[in-house]
């Protein structure tokens, strides 16, 4: 029976379709016995590591990256940035002066 305030990242785009599951995902979670207040999602950067190791996966099988994909874990380098977590900062101030 807590209010929560809850900051995290994605190393996918946060508007797309899978940044959309995680927010319901995370709010189902953290309103089952608590009050969810602020649930702020930016962009993360992915781990090049794992990259490499997805890249080294034959073609064809799963888990294995793609080009595309591996250009959308290169571009997540850099985040969360300056504006994004500024921008958390600033919902986490609004958030608590509503409290």
């Amino acid at each position: 029976d807590k209010n929560l305030i809850l900051l995290g990242t994605l190393g996918a785009p946060v508007d797309g379709e899978h940044a959309g599951k995680v927010r319901e995902r995370i709010a189902k979670l953290a309103s089952e016995n608590n009050r969810l207040i602020l649930h702020y999602l930016c962009r993360g950067s992915i781990d090049l590591y794992r990259t490499e190791n997805k890249r080294k996966i034959p073609e064809g099988q799963k888990g294995r990256i793609d080009e595309k994909g591996y250009l959308r874990h290169l571009d997540s380098q850099g985040h969360p940035n300056a504006d994004e977590l500024n921008g958390a900062k600033r919902a986490v101030t609004e958030a608590l002066l509503k409290l």
